[in-house]
C-alpha cells in the first residue's frame, strides 16, 4: 500500500495542526481536515496543505470537543474507504478518538510515534511505561490514530495555496457532557509535550540555589532554549519539581 486515497485531520489546539496535516499528507493522496473555531482557520489549514477543509463552525462556551464525533463520524462515513484519521495526543483529541472509534468501529492506537503503511496504518508507540516500542496493525476499514509530539516534522506554510471551507451541519450527540463553568488553571508556561529533552529535578538536589546547575545542564543541549517549568507541590517553601524543556 503506497498511500490512502484520503486521511482526515484535525487538532483542538491550531500549534499541533500543521504536523497532523504533514502526517497527512505523507500517509494519503488527499488531506481532509475539520476546522472548529473561525473561518481565518480555514485558510491556515488550506496553507498547510489541506486538500479539503470542512467547516464546523465555532464551539460554544458550554460544548466539549467530543460532542463534534457525530458530525466527524457522519462525513468518514460518507468518505473513501479504507481511511484514517490523524489527531495529535492531546485530552480532548483523545476522548474524541474514543467516541470516534465506538461510531466508526475502528481501531485506534494512541501516543504514536512513528505511523507508516503496511498492509493497513501500522503504528509505534511507548509501552510498559516507555520501558519499549510496540508496533501494532489496524486492519479495519476506518483507523484512528493520535500521534506523539515529533512523530512528523511540520512543514512551513504557503500562502498561496487557497480553498474554500465545507461547512458541515452540526449533529448533536444522543447524550453529552455541558461544560457550565470554565475556570483558568494555575501553572506554569512550558509546553512538555514539545519537548525533545526533560530534565527534571527533585527535593534531593538540596536547595533553590542548586537549581542551577540543572539549568546549566539544560543549556549544553542547545543554547539559549532552555525553559522553568514549576510544578504546584510545593515542599519547605520551594517548588518540590522542577523542569527545563528543551527542544534539540
Amino acid at each position: 500500500m503506497s498511500k490512502l486515497s484520503n486521511v482526515w485531520v484535525f487538532s483542538d489546539i491550531a500549534a499541533r495542526l500543521p504536523e497532523t496535516i504533514t502526517g497527512g499528507r505523507a500517509l494519503g493522496e488527499k488531506v481532509s481536515a475539520f476546522i472548529i473555531g473561525s473561518e481565518a482557520d480555514i485558510a491556515t489549514a488550506y496553507s498547510y496543505g489541506a486538500s479539503h477543509v470542512y467547516y464546523l463552525g465555532n464551539k460554544a462556551d458550554t460544548q466539549m470537543i467530543e460532542d463534534f464525533a457525530t458530525t466527524m463520524s457522519q462525513a468518514i462515513k460518507d468518505g473513501e474507504k479504507p481511511a484514517l484519521m490523524l489527531l495529535p495526543a492531546t485530552k480532548r483529541c483523545k476522548a474524541l478518538a474514543a467516541k470516534l472509534s465506538v461510531q466508526l468501529e475502528a481501531g485506534l492506537i494512541n501516543d504514536a510515534t512513528e505511523v507508516t503503511l503496511d498492509d493497513g496504518v501500522v503504528a509505534k508507540h511507548m509501552v510498559y511505561g516507555g520501558l519499549a516500542i510496540g508496533t501494532e496493525r489496524i486492519s479495519s476499514t476506518v483507523a484512528l490514530v493520535t500521534l506523539a509530539s515529533g512523530a512528523f516534522e511540520p512543514q512551513a506554510a504557503d500562502t498561496s495555496l487557497t480553498g474554500e471551507g465545507v461547512s458541515l451541519p452540526f449533529v448533536a450527540p444522543k447524550q453529552a457532557i455541558t461544560c457550565i463553568e470554565r475556570r483558568v488553571k494555575q501553572g506554569n508556561s512550558v509546553d512538555l509535550g514539545k519537548a525533545k529533552r526533560v530534565i527534571a529535578v527533585g527535593s534531593g538536589i538540596g536547595s533553590l540555589d542548586n537549581l542551577a546547575l540543572a539549568g546549566e545542564l539544560a543549556a549544553t543541549f542547545q543554547p539559549n532554549s532552555a525553559a522553568l517549568a514549576l510544578s504546584p507541590r510545593q515542599r519547605s517553601g520551594w517548588s518540590a519539581s522542577v523542569m527545563w524543556a528543551c527542544r534539540v
